[in-house]
């Protein structure tokens, strides 16, 4: 008898990681790229992985930045502004925004420069005037509005004059509802930081 060597070669060929993914695949492109996305936050997270485990590490990216987006901005409300000289303006603002904070971002510099204080209610240079229906949408003055302009309008001439529908415009927040609110912006009356305390109405 003879003895026959026999050899036998085993091949092994491991699948890629993608094809072993136990999800259904529509094709190539489903294997080796797939997308996690979020609607409720607006995010959106682009998962290259050829395997399970990177797609888990992807959602746990996507699951992290999803409780740190910030919520979508609310529409800008437009402001429409009227000078002493008729002329008309419109600016935006954010709601929660102060009226002087949009002022001030309007960047009015060349027609208007009050907020000398920086919404302090400590000058009076940010004094507008809004009339019905808009001064309806206002909160109530506290005492510090009042009193500051109560206390300016004593270094004027005409102080009824100086406080009909007077605001200061760093007392106040603007809201949604106040979409279209027509200010009108007055002369600049009295800087009450240039103006000593003895010499004070109050």
């Amino acid at each position: 008898t003879s003895l026959i060597d026999c050899s036998f070669f085993f091949f092994f060929f491991q699948a890629e990681d993608g094809i072993r993914d136990a999800q259904e695949s529509r094709g190539l492109g489903d294997v080796y790229k797939r997308q996690v996305s979020t609607q409720s936050t607006g995010a959106s997270v682009a998962c290259s992985s050829r395997s399970a485990s990177g797609m888990i590490r992807c959602a746990t990216r996507l699951h992290a930045l999803s409780r740190v987006t910030k919520p979508p901005r609310s529409r800008g409300i437009n402001i429409k502004l009227v000078f002493d000289d008729d002329t008309v303006t419109q600016i935006q603002a954010d709601p929660g925004d102060t009226l002087l904070e949009a002022l001030d971002r309007a960047d009015l510099s060349d027609v208007w420069t009050g907020g000398a204080c920086g919404g302090a209610c400590s000058c009076s240079t940010c004094r507008v005037r809004v009339v019905p229906p808009w001064s309806e949408l206002l909160p109530e003055q506290e005492e510090d509005e009042i009193d500051m302009l109560d206390s300016a309008a004593g270094q004027e001439e005409d102080e009824t004059a100086f406080l009909e529908a007077a605001r200061l415009s760093c007392q106040f927040e603007l809201q949604e509802e106040m979409e279209g609110m027509e200010v009108h912006i007055p002369d600049m009356g009295p800087n009450m930081l240039e103006v000593p305390l003895w010499m004070r109405d109050r």
